[in-house]
């Protein structure tokens, strides 16, 4: 049922996206001067999200949908991230209380949001949840739409959602699954240790381990929804497969996706050039999904000028390139890419 629906996704987003630029579908310490060559298992359903060290080549991984929510463990952070890759998105009702279903917005209203994958705080769709400039929370409710792929039934995908503060220590908030049912009251305590704690609604709602230590990752292969802007509701919330960068670590990505003559070619990179690429983004999507393409008979394709430069918390550089996205036995969802320091 779930391959079903995500095959229909597919489809109803590719042939809104026609009019456009085409329909992208849904990859011991490095030696400088040694290529490395290495694959991401994220499966054929795209079922697992992929964390990647740079520095050391670790990977760790966990499965996609293992988590709803993610609590920013840095004192100053705000930001409240929804786990997009399972289609997520989230109301800001505008009051205190828990409207019934029927008084919800349309699926096709644009009263929906979700997370730009861009990773900037104020492109979150929970933004709203404390006032601007302080840790004051606003008390509104949020309905949160966890999303079809996972949540079959709308027991399992909706639920009523105010953060209630937070400090130094700990984001407080509340859920619940209907508009008569109690609130349930959370704590969740906050672990430098790590870029965010992890929360699900499972089981009655818990942490969960996700994520590597904050210094243990670079880079994560995913699932994530892209914003297609020009698109209406909901169409334009469009899932994609892609990488997305350790920003609160401050890892940072120069992209060559275009005017190929104007730099230096992949094989000839060097050190000494890195002035001479396109200016490191600040954007969790630095990387993002547009390194391969694909066919509307789902066959995908590398484009083989683009390339990326990686700056990781060390200061380090290191240079990657795709190669594929297909493993030995031909199965789709298996990004394989070379890098190495520079």
């Amino acid at each position: 049922m779930i391959r079903l629906l995500r095959t229909w996704i597919h489809l109803a987003a590719c042939a809104a996206l026609l009019g456009l630029a085409g329909c992208l579908r849904e990859e011991d310490p490095l030696p400088a001067g040694g290529e490395v060559p290495v694959i991401i298992a994220q499966g054929e359903d795209y079922g697992q999200a992929v964390y990647f060290k740079l520095s050391t080549g670790e990977q760790h991984s966990v499965p996609v949908d293992a988590w709803d929510l993610a609590f920013p463990t840095d004192v100053d952070s705000m930001a409240v991230r929804l786990n997009t890759g399972k289609l997520f998105l989230a109301w800001n009702t505008g009051q205190t209380g828990r409207p019934r279903r029927a008084e919800w917005p349309a699926a096709s209203s644009f009263d929906w949001q979700t997370d730009a994958p861009r990773g900037w705080a104020d492109s979150t769709a929970l933004w709203g949840w404390h006032r601007p400039g302080s840790q004051q929370p606003t008390g509104v409710t949020f309905v949160l739409d966890r999303g079809p792929l996972f949540h079959t039934s709308d027991t399992a995908r909706y639920r009523y959602l105010q953060i209630t503060g937070r400090d130094g220590e700990s984001f407080r908030f509340r859920w619940a699954s209907s508009p008569e049912g109690d609130w349930r009251e959370e704590r969740i305590a906050l672990d430098r240790a790590y870029t965010h704690v992890f929360f699900t609604f499972e089981g009655g709602g818990r942490v969960v381990s996700v994520a590597p230590p904050r210094e243990q990752w670079d880079l994560v292969f995913t699932q994530y929804v892209q914003p297609f802007d020009e698109l209406p509701p909901p169409g334009r919330w469009y899932l994609v497969r892609g990488t997305l960068s350790n920003l609160t670590q401050g890892v940072r990505v120069s992209a060559v996706t275009g005017d190929f003559d104007r730099y230096p070619k992949f094989e000839e990179l060097s050190r000494d050039q890195l002035g001479s690429l396109p200016p490191f983004r600040i954007d969790a999507d630095g990387i993002g999904y547009d390194w391969k393409s694909f066919d509307l008979r789902g066959n995908y394709f590398i484009r083989p000028n683009h390339y990326y430069v990686v700056r990781d918390p060390d200061g380090s550089h290191y240079r990657l390139r795709f190669v594929d996205f297909y493993d030995e036995r031909g199965r789709r969802g298996f990004p394989q890419f070379i890098y190495d320091a520079l």
